[in-house]
């Protein structure tokens, strides 16, 4: 095995937790808290929005899923058993609306050391 492959095997190996998304306010909103010396692996986001929204992922300030635009009642959802993104250590999971609309879902992660 790789390093590489011994990295997707831990991952796989690892407890998964859940956090709802349920907000309204335009801008920032944490998702999942960071811990000092982990990291967040995302595994899976489900998403709908009550209006018109462009939703963006972040790592404490910095963008990892980019602007994805939906219309009224729309939603997206992605999933990998290997993960879809991942916040760095100690950062929080941020969702970003660019609109005061209520949006809410799940995301699915685990924290592991980073």
């Amino acid at each position: 095995m790789s390093d590489k492959e011994l990295i997707y095997f831990d991952r796989l190996a690892t407890e998964l937790s859940f956090a709802k998304i349920d907000t309204s306010s335009s801008g920032d909103a944490t998702i999942v808290t960071g811990i000092s010396g982990q990291k967040i692996i995302v595994y899976s986001v489900a998403v709908i929005v009550g209006g018109a929204n462009n939703i963006v992922w972040k790592s404490g300030s910095t963008v990892i899923i980019g602007g994805c635009n939906l219309a009224a009642n729309g939603g997206y959802h992605f999933e990998s058993m290997v993960g879809i993104c991942e916040a760095a250590d100690g950062d929080n999971l941020i969702i970003n609306l660019s609109s005061a609309e209520q949006t809410g879902g799940t995301v699915t992660f685990a924290q592991v050391p980073a």
